[in-house]
């Protein structure tokens, strides 16, 4: 995962440079803002404590994905029960429990994966 996030902020880096040199001030502005959360998530995965195996819990499907694809997902949230891990998500720091993920808990305002929220406007 974290050489997807790697490829963005480096994509990113390059966007903002080349806004920058064509003048589009407002453009760079958008682009910090998502290198901030692409550097912000790089430090939260850094942070992880070393040993732990990270499981990809296969949702929430990404907007491009088929339904067809979706179905195929594999549900491994019985992995993260068995073995007792957390999972974290795109929009906070915290480390969400199975327990918490099931039961809707709200963290700083937010659920897992709380995409509309997160980015509600104000």
């Amino acid at each position: 995962m974290s050489q997807v996030i790697r490829f963005f902020r480096d994509n990113l880096v390059a966007r903002i440079a080349e806004a920058r040199r064509e003048g589009r001030l407002g453009e760079v502005e958008g682009l910090q803002v998502g290198l901030a959360g692409a550097e912000e998530k790089l430090a939260q995965l850094d942070r992880r404590p070393a040993g732990h195996a990270t499981v990809d819990l296969g949702f929430p499907a990404p907007p491009c994905a088929s339904t067809s694809n979706a179905r195929r997902q594999v549900d491994r949230r019985p992995l993260l029960l068995e073995h007792g891990g957390v999972a974290t998500d795109d929009y906070s720091a915290h480390p969400w429990t199975l327990q918490e993920i099931k039961s809707g808990a709200v963290n700083d305002g937010l659920r897992f994966f709380d995409f509309r929220t997160y980015h509600a406007p104000d």
